[in-house]
């Protein structure tokens, strides 16, 4: 049972989130552990489109909540409470409710619940509007028993808070957004593709990635952090972004799937030009055979640059460090700054992620990967 001093602690550690690098995890890691849960989740889903985005999740794997998605969702009863409930309203479902469904859905049961052993859930609507609504839910197995009186009270004391927590990180992630560069601007890049800051936490998504995330059974975004199916991959994920961003380089990874091509992920470090200038990573998301290439004759045709800014422009996106840059065509690190400057005067950039956006969002792209110029 969760004391009035634990549900102050929590209360302080859901807030605390707020500036953390790893966000909400540790606290829904001490909610899980607190209210002796199997496991736990919330989900974004779009009303209209029906794209599912994971905030975060524990004790179910990308594959579960995939499966229970592509198989269960229309027919499990406590989302289809949540649908027909308002905002900050626990929904809770029993023993009797799970030995309803073996009768009237045996698959159902047979294939999710019965193996994962889930006997109770709770769920509750934190926010909703015409187009998304946001859902917080959690499960429990036969021998950790139903939600005893004090623990619903509890959790109806916690809910505003959680609403109000989340709230507040939509608002942080939005802020996020507006250091990096428009969204306009970063929608016109062909590929998948996320920014992540230094911590490796998802600021931002083009209309690509989304779309490409709401399809794929892969790979989500989770907890503000890119997961691969395999929890193996998604170590090895976070450990390139950690290494790009850290010693300003690409880092690679194949990535193979029974269910799918396999998929090459390219983590492109944005490098400070200045001390005030935030650093992070642009994670890639292709196919072997289009992986995003600059052309610079197109480069020095569309943005009038001489044939170095050119290129270094094509070092640039590739990742390279000034220093680096400079190794690779022969220039002193202070002619590499003075290109730079240059480049961002003559494409009417002022960060340097926006430039690498523009670069990558331009025609000298597509005219290398082979796709119609517009």
């Amino acid at each position: 049972m969760t004391t009035t001093r634990s549900l102050e602690d929590l209360i302080k550690q859901l807030y605390g989130a707020l500036i953390l690098p790893d966000g909400f995890t540790p606290f829904f890691s001490e909610f899980i552990r607190q209210f002796n849960l199997r496991s736990g989740g919330v989900l974004m889903a779009n009303q209209i489109t029906g794209e599912t985005r994971i905030i975060w999740c524990e004790g179910l794997s990308i594959t579960d909540l995939s499966t229970f998605q592509s198989h269960y969702e229309q027919i499990d009863p406590l989302v289809g409470q949540l649908t027909q409930s308002q905002p900050g309203h626990f929904c809770y479902l029993g023993v009797e409710t799970t030995e309803q469904l073996q009768i009237t859905h045996p698959d159902y049961y047979q294939k999710w619940l019965s193996p994962l052993d889930i006997q109770y859930a709770a769920g509750a609507v934190l926010a909703a509007d015409e187009e998304w609504i946001s859902q917080l839910f959690f499960q429990r197995r036969a021998d950790q028993g139903d939600f005893t009186t004090e623990e619903r009270r509890t959790l109806t004391q916690l809910l505003p808070h959680i609403q109000h927590a989340l709230h507040l990180y939509h608002l942080k992630v939005d802020q996020d957004k507006t250091h990096l560069l428009s969204q306009l601007l970063f929608d016109q890049i062909q590929l998948p593709v996320l920014l992540v800051d230094q911590f490796g936490n998802v600021c931002q998504q083009n209309a690509k990635a989304c779309q490409y995330l709401a399809r794929t059974h892969s790979v989500k975004v989770v907890n503000r952090r890119i997961h691969w199916h395999s929890p193996q991959k998604t170590t090895e994920i976070r450990q390139a972004i950690q290494h790009s961003i850290a010693h300003e380089q690409v880092e690679t990874l194949q990535l193979n799937s029974s269910q799918m091509m396999p998929v090459i992920i390219t983590v492109t470090p944005l490098l400070a030009v200045d001390a005030a200038t935030d650093k992070g990573a642009a994670v890639f998301i292709y196919n072997a055979d289009n992986k995003p290439i600059l052309d610079p004759q197109a480069l020095m045709a569309l943005f009038q640059l001489s044939r170095n800014e050119a290129n270094v422009s094509c070092s640039l996106v590739d990742g390279l460090s000034p220093a680096e840059i400079a190794e690779r065509h022969y220039l002193s690190p202070e002619t590499v700054r003075t290109y730079l400057k240059r480049i961002m005067k003559k494409t009417d950039t002022s960060r340097q992620s926006e430039l690498v956006a523009k670069l990558i969002a331009s025609p000298a792209y597509y005219a290398s990967s082979n796709l119609p110029i517009s």
